[in-house]
């Protein structure tokens, strides 16, 4: 049943708490913060699998773990919605973020794959990263760029310019390993980026796991980093 499924991913639309599930078809459930009732938006067959939620003002939008990826284009007031599918090569929706023009969607994809859409005509850009540039596991937009983290050893981050899809690459140190949050703070403007060690290979699969080291840049991308050992994620 619902309550059995795993909430891989949440977001607040500003009205409603919006929980994605991991089940195949899809679950999507809006809760009234207010008396914490919901109600259940599903997919249809062959759009399963819930990792990441965004708001772009108007639509709620849905990343779904499908070959190719989906990205569901969701009408809070009725749950209508339209379907944006990826190509054969552009596999598994692994983050959203939307940046008050675009909504970018992480893939895992080896080297990394971008999608910028135009949530106008559902249309869409692709970015690719350049070798060892491997898995966007998290996104994040500052009020500038677009910043995206990478599922590699050590971590990398890519700061895109949303203008012009150009990239700067953040690498973390020896031990400073996936990039598996990001956060973007507003004063002062610096990004808060968390890596994870212990984790299983699959990073799908999660078991007991440790934060290892949080590392924040301002917006010239230099490093300015603390550590925070040790905190033991079940």
């Amino acid at each position: 049943n619902i309550e059995n499924s795993n909430a891989i991913c949440f977001f607040f639309d500003g009205t409603y708490i919006w929980a994605g599930l991991y089940t195949d078809p899809v679950k999507i459930l809006k809760i009234n913060p207010i008396d914490n009732s919901y109600t259940v938006f599903t997919g249809a067959t062959n759009e399963g699998y819930c990792y990441a939620l965004t708001f772009d003002g108007t639509y709620v939008w849905a990343g779904l773990w499908t070959s190719p990826a989906k990205m569901l284009k969701i009408n809070p007031t009725d749950n209508s919605y339209t379907v944006i599918t990826g190509t054969a090569d552009e596999n598994g929706c692994t983050a959203l973020t939307f940046d008050g023009t675009h909504i970018w969607t992480g893939l895992y994809a080896s080297p990394v794959k971008i999608l910028k859409i135009n949530p106008v005509n559902n249309s869409y850009t692709v970015i690719t990263g350049a070798a060892g540039e491997n898995i966007c596991r998290a996104l994040t937009f500052d009020g500038t760029y677009v910043l995206v983290g990478l599922y590699t050893s050590p971590a990398k981050i890519l700061k895109i310019n949303p203008t012009d899809n150009s990239y700067t690459v953040f690498t973390g140190a020896a031990g400073e390993d996936y990039c598996m949050v990001l956060q973007a703070e507003q004063t002062p403007p610096n990004i808060i980026a968390t890596s994870i060690t212990g984790i299983p290979s699959d990073p799908c699969i999660f078991g007991s796991c440790t934060v290892s080291v949080t590392v924040t840049w301002t917006n010239n991308g230099q490093a300015t980093g603390a550590i925070v050992p040790n905190i033991t994620i079940d």
